[in-house]
């Protein structure tokens, strides 16, 4: 639950992410990594109007950018160089980054959207799923109000 466009929204997000395993990393134990499903099914958080599964096309892409996983050849993946800029300042920044490890496509499962797409699910790892973020429009609103004063 949070905050989002500055109401209070109750409850964020769609449901479709389940974590599976928190697990020491074997070199430092004293670092854990958490396992999570995306797009597996329906959780105890979703929304009645959320199928809680993933949409391959997004979920390709979502798998593409996660850090380690970009193209090998700048040519093979218009998100390439998006990707690794992206990595490279959250890296920077110490901030750690999702891994994802496998995306199972399930052709035989749709996902109504604006038409049937087939379903899939997406694994990925990481020392913490806790999200945050922000709402850039405010920063923006700011920036050319500054602008119109001079």
């Amino acid at each position: 639950s949070g905050h989002q466009f500055s109401i209070w929204a109750g409850q964020l997000g769609d449901g479709c992410m389940v974590s599976i395993l928190v697990t020491p990393y074997p070199s430092e134990p004293n670092t854990t990594y958490e396992l999570q499903l995306k797009g597996a099914g329906r959780t105890m958080f979703a929304p009645a109007q959320s199928p809680s599964l993933a949409i391959l096309h997004s979920s390709i892409h979502e798998f593409l950018c996660a850090k380690g996983k970009s193209c090998s050849s700048p040519s093979c993946c218009f998100f390439s160089p998006y990707c690794d800029l992206f990595n490279t300042a959250m890296y920077t920044l110490s901030m750690p980054t999702t891994h994802s490890i496998s995306l199972i496509s399930l052709p035989v499962i749709l996902v109504t959207c604006e038409h049937m797409k087939p379903a899939c699910v997406l694994t990925g790892v990481t020392p913490s799923f806790i999200h945050f973020s922000f709402q850039p429009s405010h920063w923006n609103v700011f920036h050319q109000q500054q602008a119109a004063e001079c």
